[in-house]
C-alpha cells in the first residue's frame, strides 16, 4: 500500500481543511507505531512495526485524528504549545467515530479467532460480574445504613471502623444499585460520575447501542446549546460560592489573628 492510497482511504473518512502527508518510514520502532506533526502536517508511519495492512491502517487513522483535531484547533484559532495533551477525551472520541465508519466502509476490519472470542467474552463476564458484586454491596450498605440510623449509630464510622471501605467507595456501590444496565466497571464509573439525569441517560443509551465509553461521553461536554445567559447565571452561582468560601476561611484566619 502506498503513501497516497492511505492518505486517500483516510479522505475517504472525513475530509481535511488542512492538506497533509504520508509517509511510510520503512523502519521498526519499539517506542510508537506511528506519529503526528502537527506544524508541518506530516503523519509518519513505521510500517515494519506490522504484519498486515489492517494495523496499518488502525495506525493511520489514530494518526490521522490528531491531524483532525488539530485543523479544528487551527480553525478556532486554539494554539497548543509543545507538550500539550494529545490524547484528550475529545481525541478518543473522534478516534472510534472514525474507526466505525472505517469498519462499516470495510476499510478496516475486526475479525477475531473462536479462541480470541470466548476469551473476550470470558473477560466481559468478569467485568460485569465485579459491577453485580458492586451492586449487591450497596444494597448491603444501604440496609447497614437503615440500620444503623435505627440503632443511633453513625454510618461514617461503620464504614472507616467496622468495613474499612472509603465513603467514596460506598457512595459508588449505592448509586450502582440503582443502574439496571449489565455494564462492566469503566461503562458503570462514566455513567455513575454524571449528576445530570438526561446527560446519564443519554450516556447509558450510546452504551447500550454499542457506542464506546469515548463516544458516550462525547454528550457529557460543555453543552453547547446553553444561552450566553445560562452560562453567565452558572458562572455567578460559582463566583458566589467561591466568594461565600472565601469569606468563612477570612474570617476564620481574622478570628485566629485576633487572638495573637
Amino acid at each position: 500500500m502506498t503513501n497516497e492510497e492511505i492518505k486517500k482511504i483516510l479522505l475517504s473518512l472525513e475530509k481535511a481543511d488542512i492538506d497533509f502527508s504520508v509517509t511510510q518510514t520503512g523502519k521498526v520502532s519499539k517506542k510508537v507505531n506511528g506519529l503526528y506533526a502537527p506544524a508541518t502536517f506530516e503523519i509518519f508511519l513505521h510500517n515494519k512495526n506490522f504484519a498486515t495492512e489492517n494495523e496499518l491502517i488502525y495506525t493511520a487513522i489514530h494518526e490521522y485524528t490528531h491531524h483532525l483535531i488539530n485543523c479544528k484547533q487551527k480553525k478556532l484559532g486554539i494554539e497548543v504549545k509543545n507538550g500539550g495533551k494529545s490524547h484528550t477525551a475529545e481525541f478518543w472520541a473522534k478516534f472510534d467515530d472514525l474507526l466505525e465508519k472505517a469498519v462499516e466502509a470495510k476499510i478496516y476490519t475486526r475479525e477475531r479467532s473462536k479462541d480470541l472470542s470466548a476469551l473476550i467474552e470470558e473477560a466481559k463476564e468478569i467485568d460485569r460480574e465485579i459491577v453485580n458484586l458492586k451492586k449487591k454491596l450497596g444494597k448491603i450498605l444501604s440496609e447497614i445504613h437503615e440500620k444503623s440510623q435505627e440503632e443511633s449509630i453513625r454510618f461514617e464510622d461503620i464504614l472507616s471502623h467496622d468495613l474499612n471501605i472509603s465513603k467514596n467507595t460506598a457512595e459508588k456501590c449505592l448509586k450502582s444499585k440503582n443502574i439496571e444496565e449489565n455494564f462492566g466497571q469503566d461503562e458503570m464509573e462514566t455513567v455513575l460520575k454524571v449528576k445530570d439525569s438526561q446527560t446519564q441517560q443519554n450516556i447509558i443509551d450510546g452504551l447500550k447501542k454499542g457506542k464506546t465509553i469515548n463516544q458516550a461521553s462525547a454528550s457529557i461536554k460543555k453543552d453547547k446549546n446553553s444561552s450566553p445567559y445560562e452560562k453567565l447565571t452558572k458562572e455567578k452561582a460559582r463566583l458566589e460560592k467561591t466568594i461565600q468560601q472565601l469569606e468563612e476561611r477570612l474570617e476564620i484566619v481574622s478570628e485566629k489573628l485576633s487572638r495573637m
